[in-house]
């Protein structure tokens, strides 16, 4: 088991009780890191050769994903939105300027699971 399935497991244990449920933690957590990490909006390029580790942004991503698993019935992208930049505005200490762009790609990509 990896540092990062660790971490996951860890997680889906405080909000989870099902193997249905913990896997769509999972699928959304990697969705919502996968989005961020794209965008990268601290310019920390994770995951590439000359920039910091692939799961540089996984403090953030953690609030959002159970954010989007406790919220899954009442989901917009404007309550998303907030929530993101709720979650900079606590790691740092500034507003997400591209926090309508990861909202609207997370949600796109949630909505087809």
């Amino acid at each position: 088991m990896t540092f990062i399935d660790k971490r996951i497991k860890r997680h889906i244990i405080i909000v989870m009780d099902n193997k249905k449920s913990a896997a769509s933690y999972k699928n959304i957590f990697l969705i919502v890191r996968d989005v961020i990490n794209s965008v990268d909006p601290e310019s920390l390029e994770p995951g590439l050769p000359d920039g910091s580790p692939v799961d540089e942004y996984e403090l953030e991503v953690t609030p959002i994903t159970l954010f989007l698993v406790q919220n899954q019935n009442d989901l917009d992208s404007n309550l998303l939105t907030q929530e993101i930049d709720k979650v900079w505005v606590k790691f740092f200490e500034r507003s997400c300027a591209n926090k309508e762009k990861i909202a609207a790609e997370i949600l796109k990509r949630v909505s087809v699971l």
